[in-house]
């Protein structure tokens, strides 16, 4: 995971009327250096202290073995929509785990390095 890569957009569905509807993007690059990257989850810390927890469905996610060249960076996408009602405010992306196909894990946490990736939701 190249962490300084991390990119995350938040675009209200109303804009001149919020409600926390908010469609949110989250751009990450990753490689591995033999069998690929296969499990992602990741999870988004709430203004409240709560989190969101979800899998990123990458087009690899279910395959059983790696379908490409795993050791070129490749940027991946992660949409997601905050439903109506959303509590306002600063939320942050708390960590993503990845996993290779050979069951290798890798856990980056943001909030506890201070690497905070925010976003607002109005």
């Amino acid at each position: 995971l190249d962490i300084s890569s991390i990119r995350i957009q938040a675009v209200p569905r109303r804009p001149k009327a919020p409600d926390g509807e908010t469609d949110v993007t989250i751009w990450y690059k990753a490689r591995d250096d033999n069998s690929g990257l296969g499990n992602v989850h990741y999870q988004i810390l709430k203004p409240t202290g709560g989190t969101l927890f979800d899998y990123h469905y990458h087009d690899n996610f279910y395959t059983p073995y790696f379908d490409g060249d795993p050791r070129v960076w490749k940027t991946r996408t992660i949409r997601l929509t905050l439903p109506p009602g959303s509590i306002p405010g600063i939320w942050a992306l708390q960590e993503i785990v990845l996993k290779d196909k050979a069951e290798n894990t890798l856990t980056s946490r943001f909030v506890e390095t201070g690497i905070l990736r925010k976003f607002k939701v109005l």
